[in-house]
């Protein structure tokens, strides 16, 4: 969706086409400096986001020129560089420059277009242009990080772990020895004899080798639960 902002120079009024999206693509128009545009959309109440870009201009060193209409108006740098590039490096903060930014709320989303354009009283060469276009991309990406810092997507409450597997072993132990809750030391004392009577191997005389083994697991499994209950 592209958005118009009706975006106004030192030079006049002019009108562009908002048409970075959130997700990038820089456009440049013609004119006698370079320009960069882009727009952004921000979920977020319309006082909210205003405070948080003015914020994050201050930061970035920008200062507040003026109001008009709907639109802010900043700049930022050394407005006594009357040509780019000249003699010596020049940062892209010392770099002057005008910022625009326009609010525009649509079905409950606050859409952000800025324009950032070179300082009319400097004369910059068409060398100058991609770096131009790079930081002031890169100034754009930095406003909208800082947005999107408050209006992360929730993360998805994960689901609460299954409850742990319900311990059978002490009801196990007692149906294996015929006990009930609640039983006494004479009770158990009493059922692990009849078992032993029941299942000792030695016990087991003249049946076949396969009841036998079964019989001596079983003992196995009696001894266990008698130490267990004890």
């Amino acid at each position: 969706m592209i958005l118009i902002f009706a975006i106004a120079t030192i030079a006049g009024a002019v009108t562009f086409a908002a048409c970075k999206h959130a997700q990038g693509n820089d456009s440049r128009t013609s004119s006698a400096q370079p320009e960069w545009t882009g727009h952004m959309t921000v979920p977020r109440p319309m006082r909210e986001v205003q405070i948080s870009v003015r914020e994050y201009l201050q930061v970035r060193g920008f200062r507040r020129c003026g109001k008009q209409g709907k639109l802010f108006l900043y700049r930022r740098g050394n407005r006594g560089i009357r040509r780019l590039p000249c003699k010596r490096n020049v940062p892209w903060r010392d770099v002057p420059i005008m910022l625009a930014v326009g609010y525009e709320k649509q079905k409950g989303v606050i859409h952000v277009g800025m324009r950032i354009s070179g300082w009319r009283a400097t004369k910059f060469d068409e060398s100058v242009e991609p770096f131009f276009d790079e930081c002031a991309e890169e100034e754009f990406d930095g406003v909208l990080e800082f947005l999107n810092r408050g209006i992360k997507p929730p993360r998805e409450t994960p689901p609460p772990p299954p409850p742990p597997p319900c311990d059978t072993t002490h009801d196990d132990d007692l149906k294996l020895l015929g006990l009930t809750r609640g039983f006494s030391p004479d009770q158990l004392q009493a059922a692990y004899r009849a078992a032993c009577r029941k299942f000792h191997p030695d016990r087991l005389v003249g049946v076949p080798e396969d009841v036998v083994k079964l019989a001596q697991e079983h003992f196995v499994k009696v001894q266990t639960a008698y130490e267990r209950l004890r």
